[in-house]
């Protein structure tokens, strides 16, 4: 009986609830992406232009050197013509997209994050391997996540963004109905 109520009670912290509920807070996540010097780039600028017109980080891509970018206002990174200046190309904007070889960043940005994590910023780093006519073609070099003393916590996504708390619960509720279980096997008339 014991057991039944406290699947009953952990029912929906289990299965309903995403994590989120239980986390209180969220913060913010400065993610960076930075390009490698590639001899597909030439003497073009590369540029990162939001397509949404309402905001949000826009560069001149420096190879080498950090970047921000956006998934909220849909970054795309843009390779001018040669001898092109950035002030002289139209803005992209949703309903007039720009005619220049392009791509959407390789990875999502991370944004924000639940309070538990410890990530507090990331650098993603890629190079650009191709242009397929107006598609730019990137490949992800590496990508480092760092805590807010500026340590590395690893590469993995999975392990790093997933709390542990579920798998604990998992274990004790799994503890508690083998411990139910082997004291009903000792005493048959205890249900």
């Amino acid at each position: 009986m014991m057991l039944i109520a406290s699947l009953i009670l952990l029912a929906p912290v289990l299965g309903a609830a995403p994590p989120d509920f239980i986390m209180r807070g969220y913060h913010s996540v400065n993610h960076e992406m930075v390009v490698l010097p590639s001899d597909v780039l030439g003497d073009r600028t590369l540029v990162c232009w939001t397509s949404t017109g309402l905001g949000g980080p826009d560069s001149v891509v420096v190879p080498g050197e950090p970047f921000g970018f956006s998934g909220k206002y849909r970054s795309r990174l843009y390779l001018l013509p040669a001898g092109a200046a950035p002030e002289d190309v139209p803005r992209p904007r949703r309903d007039a997209p720009l005619e220049l070889p392009s791509a959407a960043p390789p990875v999502g940005d991370i944004h924000s994050l639940p309070d538990a994590n410890p990530i507090q910023s990331a650098t993603t780093t890629i190079r650009l391997v191709g242009i397929d006519g107006d598609d730019l073609d990137f490949e992800v070099v590496s990508h480092e996540e760092f805590d807010a003393r500026g340590r590395s916590v690893g590469a993995t996504p999975l392990s790093i963004r997933t709390p542990i708390w579920p798998l604990l619960l998992a274990v004790g509720v799994a503890l508690i109905g083998w411990l139910a279980f082997a004291r009903r096997e000792r005493r048959p008339d205890a249900w």
